[in-house]
């Protein structure tokens, strides 16, 4: 698949410290006046992942299971095993059998998150303050809208006109579900071309590949800072990065990407500005 082939090109190419064809992978940066919109994933690609999240979230989802079915724990995760089994997702089940609107559940879920592992990030806000007023920014994620909003202000980014797209958007579709791209394509009026996607999953990378949508694969455990090009036959156009502001700066600041001018700011940057 394309998002694993990207993830093994580019360790590969990185890794092996050859200076020319590391040229040549920056010379081809892509020009961010090509797109209308940069679309980001939240966990692993706005901030390094943590799966503690992940343990609060299934903890969170068996409480509200056994408060809508009146059960033990036991019996919860037994419901939520024969949803999914069902190719049902769990807070759709849970409200039918609540009788409940599932936008309550799912945000009731979320709400009881504690964020407090995910840190202001001021290089990332900086360098999405300067894109701001000149391309859509949106964040396209599996979890609730509400918990995107509240992702967004512990990183310093909830001063930022950032659109933040569900699980309720998408009719509590999951990425990778093509519905889910077409949706948010459908609600923003734009085409796959326009569109500039993030995302640290390779199963996401592969479906936005395949519907043309051109991705920057986040690749946590990299050791080069900058963007590679890992450009597939028959795909869209692939990059992939150590991190979101990494690859952005490297765009910005490329004389070759034909991207918006950036100036580096001095000293400490208040996200709330463009620097």
């Amino acid at each position: 698949m394309a998002g694993r082939k990207i993830l093994e090109t580019y360790l590969h190419k990185h890794n092996s410290g050859d200076p020319e064809s590391r040229s040549i992978m920056n010379s081809r940066l892509p020009q961010l006046n090509g797109y209308r919109a940069l679309v980001f994933d939240l966990d692993g690609t706005l901030y390094p992942s943590l799966p503690d999240l992940e343990r609060q979230y299934k903890e969170s989802l068996r409480f509200t299971a056994m408060s809508v079915a009146n059960c033990s724990a036991a019996a919860a995760d037994s419901i939520l095993h024969a949803m999914r089994a069902a190719g049902q997702h769990a807070v759709e089940g849970l409200a039918r059998l609540s009788g409940t609107d599932p936008n309550v559940l799912l945000e009731e879920i979320y709400f009881r998150l504690d964020l407090a592992g995910i840190r202001e990030d001021r290089g990332l806000a900086s360098v999405l303050s300067i894109l701001a007023s000149r391309i859509r920014l949106l964040v396209l994620t599996n979890s609730s809208r509400g918990h995107a909003e509240r992702v967004l202000d512990r990183l310093g980014l909830g001063c930022l006109p950032i659109r933040t797209y569900g699980m309720e958007d998408a009719d509590f579709k999951q990425k990778p579900d093509p519905v889910v791209y077409r949706k948010l394509l459908l609600s923003e009026t734009l085409t796959p071309t326009q569109l500039l996607y993030f995302d640290d999953a390779s199963a996401n990378i592969d479906t936005a590949c395949s519907m043309g949508i051109s991705t920057v694969h986040i690749v946590p455990a990299a050791t080069h800072r900058g963007a590679v090009d890992l450009t597939l036959p028959a795909t869209a156009p692939a990059w992939a990065s150590s991190t979101v502001e990494s690859f952005l700066r490297e765009v910005l600041t490329s004389k070759s990407s034909g991207a918006i001018p950036y100036a580096p700011p001095s000293g400490r940057t208040d996200p709330s500005s463009p620097a």
